[in-house]
């Protein structure tokens, strides 16, 4: 995880759209969620056993919970990296099924707080040591990055409501993208539940519920791309395909959680990464330890030298 900026692009390409469709190549970083064995969220590896999500994919608060409140037992929960389409139509598991064994989201999020919509999943190891990174790579996010209008923006997930439930569209199973180049339109005076946060408003794009968690892309100037924000919200159409999505910016409070769960996972092995307890952050097993100020880089080359055993619940 890091930071990054970019420079303004020529006027003539801003409000493009560019593409939408089912991703080819595949990105297998980019994973399903089921839970109770039905498609449920998206997600994506930024390192080898955790999945930046949504937070509303996590804990059900009383605004998003429809009538839950609190985590969704992990024990429910698998990711798919690279959930595809099979050749008979029918879903398919390229780099196995992987199990949740923990979840963290911010502590506004529990209080009511919708523009902290980002959760953190960890998964479990398979029975030889290996973690689903490790066979699908991983992709880098940015918090307080800089971009102008008119940057690319490309956003991916595993919509599952409306026409994509049906057989015709896989059931939800294929990996399906929109590409578009942001006009700087947002939301952040429309919805007082999610105006903490710059509301980056992406049109149109027609992936619906299900895609909730995939990872919203920018590309920078230097023609890289990162991962500035999730599928947090969106409005449907008439026919029931989506219309346009909503993400939550990361912003610096996300950097802040970011550390913090990093921290918690990691502590056993690297004890300098550990800190005084962090106020503001709840963990489905325990408070959050806060980290040391640092780049996010940093800190997520550490994590991931740390020792892979995941700390009980």
């Amino acid at each position: 995880m890091a930071q990054g900026a970019a420079t303004a692009l020529p006027q003539s390409l801003l409000y493009a759209r560019l593409n939408s469709g089912y991703t080819n190549p595949l990105l297998p970083p980019v994973v399903r969620f089921y839970r109770k064995n039905r498609g449920w969220c998206s997600g994506t590896l930024v390192l080898r056993r955790i999945v930046l999500t949504a937070a509303h994919c996590l804990f059900g608060n009383h605004h998003d919970g429809h009538g839950f409140y609190g985590y969704y037992s992990p024990a429910s929960m698998l990711v798919v990296p690279g959930n595809t389409i099979d050749g008979t139509g029918r879903g398919a598991a390229p780099y196995g099924k992987w199990q949740v064994v923990k979840e963290y989201v911010p502590q506004g999020w529990t209080q009511e707080d919708g523009g902290l919509d980002w959760g953190i999943a960890v998964v479990a190891p398979d029975g030889n040591g290996n973690y689903p990174g490790d066979f699908t790579g991983t992709y880098v996010a940015y918090w307080n990055a800089q971009f102008a209008f008119g940057s690319r923006i490309f956003k991916v997930g595993y919509p599952y409501s409306g026409p994509f439930a049906t057989a015709d569209w896989f059931l939800g199973n294929g990996q399906y993208f929109c590409d578009n180049r942001w006009d700087g339109e947002n939301g952040n005076n429309t919805d007082p539940y999610t105006a903490s946060s710059y509301n980056l408003i992406t049109k149109p794009c027609e992936m619906n519920g299900g895609s909730s968690g995939g990872p919203v892309f920018v590309q920078f100037a230097d023609g890289k791309w990162g991962i500035i924000g999730v599928n947090d919200r969106g409005v449907d159409r008439a026919d029931g395909f989506g219309s346009y999505g909503i993400s939550m910016y990361f912003d610096s409070r996300f950097g802040t959680f970011w550390n913090s769960v990093i921290a918690q996972v990691s502590r056993d092995a690297y004890p300098s990464v550990r800190g005084s307890a962090a106020a503001g952050y709840s963990a489905s097993e325990s408070a959050v330890a806060s980290a040391p100020v640092r780049t996010g880089s940093e800190l997520a080359d550490e994590a991931e030298r740390a020792d892979d055993t995941v700390l009980a619940r």
